[in-house]
């Protein structure tokens, strides 16, 4: 769930195995995905691990993924 509260951060998510399956099946390759590191603050909160795969919700309406690398 969301930890992190800050006006100009928007929400971020860890996917579970059977969302992430399902990402993976729409969009393909996890090594497609945008980056981002596991040390960066709105990532920290949600203890996520190398591989795992963060939704994150844009205030403009906008649904984004990035996969959690090393860093």
């Amino acid at each position: 769930m969301v930890g992190l509260k800050h006006r100009l951060v928007p929400p971020h998510f860890k996917l579970d195995e059977n969302e992430k399956r399902r990402v993976l099946e729409m969009y393909g390759s996890i090594y497609k995905f945008p980056k981002i590191k596991a040390s960066d603050p709105a990532i920290k909160h949600l203890k996520a691990k190398p591989g795992d795969i963060i939704m994150i919700k844009r205030f403009g309406g906008g649904v984004y993924y990035r996969v959690v690398v090393e860093g």
